[in-house]
């Protein structure tokens, strides 16, 4: 499990589809109503441009909000295992590229022996982004950090930065 972190100072990644989408809704909505009606002629409701601006206004503010409450979840679920987390330790079996990048970082599927002193020693498999300078520190044999979830067996976050 990883979250994906906002960058600070990043506000406008956010900000220029909403703006763009609001003003092209805007125009179409503008132009769809300065004629005068008898001048149109009569057209269902899915043709109008007024539909069409009200769509291009309201459904980017929709998913851009869906899609920020879903990285703040990610962002709590970590931040909560990270607090309330059993600190654990797990011996790479194998690792595989899984053929997924996320912004030129590379998905790999991990092979876990995993050992706490709460849950009874278990094999795992997990899939981690792993940065590129991580990646060469991920060989089978290696012990890394991992952070179990005290309610949930199978969830756990991987700290491939602290390899031993």
């Amino acid at each position: 499990m990883a979250a994906w972190h906002y960058i600070k100072g990043r506000w406008w990644i956010f900000a220029i589809p909403l703006i763009v989408s609001t003003f092209i809704g805007g125009a179409m909505i503008y132009f769809d109503t300065i004629g005068a009606p008898e001048m149109r002629p009569p057209r269902p409701w899915h043709q109008s441009l007024l539909f069409l601006g009200i769509v291009f206004i309201v459904f980017p503010w929709i998913s851009m909000l869906w899609t920020i409450m879903r990285i703040r979840r990610g962002q709590m679920k970590e931040t909560d295992l990270l607090e309330k987390g059993i600190r654990g330790q797990a011996t790479i079996v194998s690792v595989e590229e899984t053929g997924l990048y996320t912004n030129d970082i590379p998905e790999i599927e991990m092979v876990l022996d995993v050992r706490s002193g709460v849950h009874p020693d278990r094999r795992i498999i997990c899939r981690e982004h792993v940065n590129l300078i991580d990646l060469p520190r991920l060989i089978p044999g290696k012990d890394i950090i991992v952070i179990l979830d005290p309610d949930d067996n199978e969830n756990i976050l991987v700290l491939p930065g602290d390899v031993r």
